[in-house]
């Protein structure tokens, strides 16, 4: 199979580095992956139903730097495992200008990958 992505993507489920959250923020919202096109969350509440194609405000701070403000649309939304409970997983998108405005997280998340502290997510 080949691989679709054009970006790296980030395993950041077990730093406490990077903290992220959307406008729809459930409590129990937890940041996944993230990349330069995109990032990944998931929730274990059913509250958070959103819906492929809804658009949501992302926003993500790094230790050290100021908080990151984007617009992302959900792209996917899957099933997913958390502690012997389905969750959902939620695919999102950014859009606009986000590219130069997450470039600094990238370049960290990319130094924390280097010297091995998190790894390219599967």
């Amino acid at each position: 199979m080949r691989e679709r992505r054009v970006n790296s993507r980030y395993d950041v489920s077990t730093t406490t580095l990077l903290k992220g959250r959307t406008s729809k923020s459930p409590k129990g919202e937890r940041l996944l992956t993230f990349s330069t096109a995109g990032c990944g969350f998931c929730s274990l509440l059913d509250e958070f139903k959103l819906k492929v194609g809804d658009v949501l405000r992302c926003e993500f701070e790094l230790d050290g730097m100021d908080p990151v403000k984007v617009s992302g649309a959900i792209l996917f939304c899957n099933p997913y495992p958390i502690v012997g409970q389905i969750g959902r997983f939620y695919g999102i998108r950014f859009l606009g200008d986000s590219e130069r405005l997450i470039k600094p997280i990238m370049d960290e998340l990319e130094a924390l990958n280097d010297r091995g502290q998190i790894c390219l997510a599967q």
